[in-house]
């Protein structure tokens, strides 16, 4: 849950149904998904070829949706808005890509970003810029984690 946290996953999918949904008004428990241009994932999964929730005048580049909950996420693939990634693996890799701008890599280089600030003539080196591929591994395993029983109607 801490990578999952620090990773920024937590900045929409949030409360006790890991959805903002559950916290936000109806009005931002949507996002536009993607937020960050990847035109390698938008043209594998077809994720800009519908807009969702935007109405014609709102003349938006990309879909809005609703934030959904994760709880039982492992069980309801296909994922995304019109099912076209069925590995909870990849799901995440495209999440950390496209909404929280994170390279996918094994290498510490691709990590950290170092950023020159001409205001006190300072470099600063961040990191968290970057998920290996075993963290990603270990989000996934965060996920099942949230399974629970479904409840019988």
């Amino acid at each position: 849950m801490s990578l999952f946290e620090t990773t920024g996953c937590i900045a929409c999918h949030s409360g006790p149904n890991f959805s903002g949904a559950s916290i936000f008004n109806q009005n931002t428990a949507y996002r536009i998904f993607p937020s960050i241009t990847n035109q390698a994932y938008e043209s594998k999964y077809n994720l800009t070829d519908d807009l969702g929730a935007a109405t014609n005048r709102e003349k938006l580049n990309s879909g809005i949706w609703r934030i959904p909950s994760l709880r039982n996420v492992s069980r309801t693939g296909p994922y995304f808005h019109n099912g076209s990634v069925n590995s909870l693996e990849e799901a995440v890799r495209i999440m950390a890509r496209v909404q929280l701008n994170k390279n996918i890599s094994n290498l510490e280089s691709d990590d950290k970003r170092i950023k020159w600030s001409s205001q006190n003539n300072q470099l600063t080196v961040s990191g968290n810029h970057a998920l290996s591929e075993t963290e990603i591994k270990d989000i996934v395993a965060f996920l099942y984690s949230l399974n629970g029983d479904i409840p019988e109607n």
